[in-house]
């Protein structure tokens, strides 16, 4: 058995004494309250002044003052200012015992008790409670401090902090006072009661992967069965993250991680790497490549948190080198510390690969580095006969950073994203075959989709939402590999035609919006004429359909009306039969006579029922959801906006039951953004767990992602030139393999949309992943052939 020893650095006993709200801490205020400094170049080791959150900090003290510091430290509110000390004394604690290791395998021998560091922590004074906003509003008030509510999510609070959901009189962790209402606060995580729920804690999963599959392949040969290589979970610090490299003894692939988690919560987790050390990379994010962000359900010390496996895998080639950055946007990961005067040096290795003395990152990574803090974690991986010439094709799309700026249309958008245009109002459209359409392009466009064809291709249908007869839909037809081949009209003399839905039988349902409003079917390989459906009945101001298709055999519609005095109905066709009995859906479907409506009705207590009372169901939505926009269903789950309240609102179809979230984005974006418009359409990449809104009016509109299971929000592009204040983002919809996102402005700078006549307002963009992978984060799927 081999014993190896970790170096600890001398303890710091600070006192602490709370004084103020929490702030966030990667703050670069210079507030010089006798606190830790901001390591910079020019001045050497943590020079400047610096706060830092309570979850960074692991002190022990009798409260009296600090021994080490130049008079008293002070707790600020759940972050920590030492006077004129080094980080690593901040951050002390008693050495490690050995920690043992069985053999070469590096499996971890017995370990302390995993709740040691936990109750060692500093204690968080108690605040009052305090209701500052709800739903976003007002904004100046997001995200809230420890013991404020109303939250929604724990995106909704301060860095470190959770948003506690809680019943009526529930007493809230940290915090005084009594509150009989069923507020929820943010509480600092580490406060959270065994079991108690978090907003933003998904109902099942106990992970989800950012990454799916292409269908790319390389065929490669396996040598080994699964291997596992662990470097120890005996910590005694808490960072962001971690940089370390490897060296690979062999070829191999690495195609799971695990991580030592803070504790049992939902955290962000993003895994990056490169080819030779972290070294030289530490602040300079691109020099690394993103290969999977993923949030997963931490499984507390002590213990490994597994990440979802990766795929394709991290290869190695034998006597590769090679980095990896794994952090979380907190001070969720535990780490060891190391011998500070042996930086880069080995410290695990078994036969067949060689583990390297790290680094702790802070967030954002160019927030400070603390050399000599090891990695808490494990890898899987197998041996391979071969490495793939692509094995280090790096994964170049950020989702939400909107780090790109397009300056000649004046939109950012991520990192690792290209936008072209390809359409514009009022011109001809470019064809693939160097020749032009025959109609120019349709101004104001607004709902769309992806349609398959029977030649292989697919069509791009778009609604305009012209006035007065002279609105319709279009079609851009797209050959198997994605290029313009046409462009055609599918529909004519409607008005306002302007969202509306795919069948399960692929034909599209444009609603027009006006009083006497109705929905017609489109058939996209345009050889039925468009006919008006039953899902409108006498008429209204209809926007956007969506199908709960679990019974094929008779499928129901909801239809979504955008009007304050407006009515979301629910439609169930009749059962048709053809000659021989079998049961027939398809075209005829919606036009058949027979069908049932109802209406949607909300009740007290978050339940919900459907209708036949219409007017009884204007008055409902008229009071809790007007304005009814894009909607969309998925395994039995409604989800639809209203652009009034600016809410999203998921209905549970199967037991009644409905919940809200804001739609409001701002500072509640992940990376950048700010989505403080109202939300118009909804659309899915193919089933995948993003929902993606567009922006209706505002400053800066543009287009972003919900993760549905976790509820975290993401920019994926966003106007900021002034042509597009007051505009609309529209027609959002994804190629069949997910790679090509398409999406219009309304306006696109023309001056005159407002009277819905002019033919030059609008274009249509086509976005993709520099790196060909799905938006919803999709990588290559790779065939692997074992020997037997």
């Amino acid at each position: 058995m081999a014993v190896f020893h970790l170096r600890g650095l001398p303890l710091l006993l600070l006192a602490l004494a709370t004084i103020g709200p929490a702030r966030c801490s990667g703050s670069d205020e210079d507030v010089r309250r006798g606190g830790l400094r901001r390591r910079t170049r020019e001045d050497g080791p943590f020079a400047k002044t610096r706060k830092f959150h309570l979850g960074d900090v692991h002190a022990k003290g009798s409260g009296d003052g600090s021994e080490d510091a130049e008079g008293p430290a002070v707790q600020w509110g759940g972050f920590l200012e030492v006077p004129d000390v080094s980080l690593e004394a901040a951050l002390g604690a008693e050495p490690l015992a050995p920690v043992q290791f069985d053999d070469l395998s590096m499996s971890m021998g017995p370990s302390p008790s995993p709740f040691r560091e936990q109750s060692e922590a500093p204690t968080l004074a108690a605040l009052e409670l305090n209701v500052t906003g709800n739903n976003g509003n007002p904004p100046e008030a997001f995200p809230l401090g420890r013991c404020q509510g109303d939250c929604d999510a724990d995106s909704d609070c301060q860095d470190g902090l959770i948003c506690f959901q809680r019943e009526p009189g529930d007493s809230v962790p940290g915090c005084t006072g009594v509150d009989n209402s069923k507020t929820d606060y943010c509480i600092s995580a580490g406060l959270a009661p065994s079991g108690s729920p978090s907003a933003s804690l998904a109902p099942t999963a106990n992970a989800t992967k950012s990454l799916g599959k292409e269908s790319k392949t390389f065929e490669t040969t396996f040598l080994s069965d699964p291997k596992t290589f662990n470097t120890t979970f005996d910590s005694d610090t808490t960072y962001a993250g971690n940089m370390f490299d490897l060296s690979a003894k062999q070829n191999l692939a690495i195609s799971q991680l695990g991580i030592h988690a803070y504790m049992p919560s939902l955290i962000d987790v993003w895994v990056y790497t490169r080819v030779g050390s972290y070294r030289g990379a530490e602040d300079d994010l691109t020099q690394w490549a993103l290969v999977a962000h993923m949030t997963v359900r931490g499984e507390g010390l002590g213990v490994p948190t597994l990440l979802p496996e990766l795929d394709p895998p991290i290869y190695m080639r034998q006597n590769e080198r090679r980095s990896f950055y794994v952090t979380t946007n907190g001070p969720w990961l535990r780490c060891t510390k190391g011998d500070e005067g042996a930086p880069g040096s080995e410290l695990f290795s078994n036969e067949d690969i060689t583990f390297y003395q790290g680094a702790g990152k802070r967030y954002p990574m160019t927030d400070g580095t603390a050399e000599a803090r090891n990695w808490n974690g494990m890898l899987q991986y197998r041996l391979v006969e071969s490495v793939p010439l692509t094995a280090t094709t790096e994964v170049s799309f950020n989702r939400g950073d909107l780090a790109v700026d397009v300056p000649h249309l004046g939109i950012r958008v991520c990192s690792g994203m290209e936008v072209r245009v390809l359409a514009r109002a009022g011109e001809k459209v470019s064809l693939s075959d160097g020749n032009q359409s025959v109609l120019n392009f349709h101004s104001m466009a607004d709902g769309a989709a992806i349609l398959p064809l029977k030649n292989g291709g697919s069509v791009y249908v778009s609604n305009s939402e012209m006035k007065s007869g002279l609105g319709g839909v279009y079609g851009l037809y797209l050959d198997e590999f994605g290029n313009v081949a046409d462009y055609r009209r599918l529909l004519d003399r409607t008005t306002r035609n302007c969202a509306g839905g795919v069948t399960p039988w692929d034909t599209w349902v444009s609603c027009e919006e006006y009083g006497r409003g109705q929905c017609w079917q489109v058939d996209p390989e345009g050889t039925r004429p468009a006919q008006i459906t039953a899902l409108g009945g006498t008429g209204g101001n209809y926007e956007s359909v969506a199908v709960d298709n679990r019974t094929p055999n008779r499928p129901t519609f909801y239809v979504t009306e955008d009007a304050e005095l407006g009515a979301l109905r629910q439609y169930t066709p009749p059962i048709l039969q053809l000659e021989d009995g079998s049961n027939y859906t398809g075209w005829d479907t919606l036009h058949a006579n027979g069908g049932i409506t109802r209406y949607l009705v909300f009740l007290e207590n978050n339940r919900f029922e459907w209708t036949f009372d219409e007017t009884l169901a204007r008055a409902s939505q008229q009071r809790h959801f007007p304005n009814v926009e894009g909607i969309d269903c998925q395994d039995g789950v409604l989800v639809f906006v209203s652009k009034k309240t600016a809410l999203l609102y998921t209905l549970d179809l199967d037991n009644g039951n409905y919940t809200t979230s804001t739609t409001k984005g701002g500072i509640h974006i992940w990376g950048g953004g700010t989505f403080l418009g109202s939300p118009d359409q909804i659309a899915r990449n193919n089933g995948g767990d993003f929902l993606y809104l567009t922006e209706d009016g505002g400053r800066k509109v543009g287009v972003y992602a919900i993760h549905k299971p976790t509820g975290q929000r993401y920019s994926i592009f966003e106007a900021y030139a002034d042509v597009y204040i007051g505009d609309e983002a529209t027609g959002l919809a994804f190629s069949r393999d997910g790679r090509q996102m398409y999406a219009a402005f309304q306006d696109c700078g023309c001056t005159n949309s407002e009277s819905g006549l002019d033919f030059n307002c609008g274009c249509l963009l086509e976005f993709s992943r520099t790196d060909g992978r799905s938006f919803d984060g999709s990588t290559m799927s790779l065939k692997f052939h074992q020997e037997g």
